[in-house]
């Protein structure tokens, strides 16, 4: 262990150590991965980690730009260390054809433009083979439309969104299901239940407003409709008028499509004006954060859609990969949740494609392999990648926060 300083800045360092929104007299740990052991201690709820040091002349580079400061760290923060446990499980056994792999992350805050800026650096500077666990329905369309992903020929697998706006990207792989899928499924629960009056909360963005016409679908497929809508700015947490104009019609359920932060921030202000009603949300809201933001009285009985195998399931294979990997590398437990759940899955899927790529993968190589993971096992969950297909996984399950705060299936 190597003590240093921390600088302030809006990036990552190259090795995965958070440098945002702290000072520059900030301490920290230096955390240094063996190439042959791979192993590094334990890491600070806040940070995320890396998978080798710097300081290796050849490796395989992968990065992520998302968000790891503010209220929105959980989002990039807990997906790095799912996919940094893969990688270190890889690294542990000689890398890739003797090549270590490194995780290299930038901080974007969720700001569209930060997104395009810090990809566009990430690429030049650290010459990434794939980028992994984008995040933001709006981020990624910005990236799409400003054709950067086409003209560096860099694969993105693993985007921590559902928005179908750029499902068909042909450099775009998708590990989880749709947002429109989740909503239909949380839908379908709602008219099993007997719920009549819905509304629907959501983010003012491309993911909410996708969501939002999604739910107004669903549920007319179930002859039902929205009795109210609410939407609210992005990355804002200030929810009083949405709260009060729902709460204001009564409903029995509330859908929401929005963040962590957000969702909890609504379901204060929705309870401080009289609201009543059960509540669903997507896989974007982080259980355990979403419990501490709103505290267990409110948060239990929540329902929670799921397009990752549970991490707390015994059965479940990869779960059990993770949680072992994790415990062997002093990793606190909290971490192992659903979002490092999901980079863990885009990590080790990957790791499929790179060895499929051949001895001296490219950019293009990798790009085509992921293509060809057509019927992949990931220790139970099943991926279905083609040549026309980016979708590689449609997996929904409903969750539910228990009285003691646990997420159940």
């Amino acid at each position: 262990v190597i003590w240093g300083r921390l600088e302030k800045g809006n990036n990552m360092s190259t090795n995965g150590l958070l440098s945002r929104d702290v000072t520059r007299s900030m301490a920290f740990t230096v955390i240094l991965a063996s190439v042959s052991s791979g192993a590094f201690s334990q890491t600070r709820m806040n940070e995320p980690v890396k998978a080798m040091p710097r300081e290796v002349a050849k490796e395989i580079v992968v990065a992520q730009v998302a968000p790891f400061g503010g209220a929105l760290a959980a989002i990039g923060r807990d997906f790095n260390l799912g996919a940094v446990l893969a990688f270190d499980e890889l690294n542990a056994k000689g890398g890739l054809n003797g090549l270590p792999v490194r995780m290299a992350a930038r901080d974007d805050g969720r700001r569209v433009e930060e997104t395009v800026r810090l990809v566009k650096e990430v690429i030049a500077q650290e010459n990434p083979i794939a980028l992994l666990g984008l995040s933001g329905a709006a981020n990624v369309e910005a990236l799409a439309k400003d054709g950067v992903l086409e003209s560096s020929g860099i694969a993105a697998l693993g985007v921590s969104s559902g928005a179908t706006s750029f499902r068909t990207h042909p450099n775009v792989f998708h590990i989880r299901a749709s947002h429109r899928q989740e909503i239909f499924k949380s839908v379908e629960q709602i008219a099993i239940v007997g719920l009549q009056r819905v509304a629907v909360f959501y983010e003012d963005d491309t993911y909410g407003q996708e969501g939002l016409a999604a739910a107004s679908e669903a549920l007319r497929a179930k002859n039902l409709s929205v009795v109210a809508r609410a939407g609210h700015a992005r990355n804002s947490l200030d929810m009083g008028a949405a709260a009060k104009e729902l709460a204001a019609s009564k409903p029995q359920a509330v859908l929401m499509v929005s963040q962590t932060a957000a969702s909890a921030a609504f379901l204060k202000a929705f309870q401080m004006a009289g609201g009543q009603a059960q509540i669903f949300m997507l896989s974007v809201v982080e259980a355990e954060q979403f419990v501490a933001a709103a505290g267990l009285p409110l948060a239990r009985g929540a329902a929670i859609s799921q397009v990752m195998p549970s991490p707390y399931r015994a059965t479940e294979a990869v779960a059990a990969d993770l949680r072992r990997t994790a415990k062997n590398l002093g990793i606190d437990a909290a971490r192992v949740n659903f979002a490092s759940m999901e980079g863990y899955i885009a990590g080790r899927t990957l790791i499929e494609a790179l060895k499929r790529a051949g001895p001296n993968p490219s950019r293009e190589a990798v790009r085509r392999s992921l293509t060809t993971l057509n019927g992949v096992d990931i220790g139970g969950f099943a991926l279905d990648f083609t040549p026309s297909n980016r979708e590689g996984s449609t997996y929904v399950d409903l969750s539910v926060i228990s009285a003691q705060g646990r997420v159940s299936q």
